[in-house]
């Protein structure tokens, strides 16, 4: 079973609070399959309306994830490791998905951040050294945060759905490591027809 009945754990509606089902159904496509395919169209960004696909998608992203976790801590708090409470997953489970959630929100809001200050310095024609290395860090970061929001879904998860994640992690993961070998000057190029 799915997380998405993760709201309704322990035969309450409201354990987690009014976001607890949406963010519950959300952050496994979110942060799992959706979020491959968004990293894949800026790498192999051959139209240029592919990178605002990509910003547009983590903006959007950015913004559920922190809609919808930021109320279930404040109406939850962290739960305690020793907690006595019925939940669906154990307690220990739960906090550790709360503590990895705590460090991808952070993380998520910077990488948001150092890209859309790559885009402004741009914008403005600011240095290009300086531009280079934010869009660096910008991308060093997102891959690491990518991967944290991916182990915070599979801490989650119920075997079967978190195997399905790992595949196409897996596939994901292939195809770029594949495309970069056999293609390598070609990622992000904007190549036209």
């Amino acid at each position: 079973m799915s997380h998405s009945n993760y709201g309704k754990a322990g035969g309450s509606d409201e354990q987690f609070g009014s976001t607890g089902d949406t963010h519950a159904g959300l952050m496994a496509g979110l942060w799992g399959p959706a979020a491959n395919i968004a990293v894949i169209l800026v790498l192999y960004s051959y139209r240029k309306w592919w990178v605002y696909v990509h910003a547009a998608f983590f903006l959007l992203a950015t913004i559920i994830t922190l809609a919808t976790s930021i109320p279930i801590l404040t109406y939850t708090g962290i739960i305690s490791r020793d907690s006595t409470i019925t939940y669906k997953y154990s307690a220990s489970v739960l906090n550790l998905h709360y503590l990895i959630g705590i460090t991808c929100l952070a993380s998520i809001t910077l990488v948001a951040l150092t890209g859309l200050l790559t885009k402004l310095l741009n914008l403005c024609s600011a240095k290009s050294n300086t531009i280079l290395l934010l869009r660096k860090l910008h991308s060093i970061s997102g891959y690491l945060v990518l991967m944290l929001c991916k182990i915070n879904n599979y801490v989650i998860e119920d075997t079967g759905t978190m195997l399905g994640l790992l595949a196409f992690d897996v596939l994901s993961a292939t195809m770029i490591i594949v495309w970069k070998m056999v293609f390598p000057r070609m990622e992000a190029k904007r190549i036209t027809p």
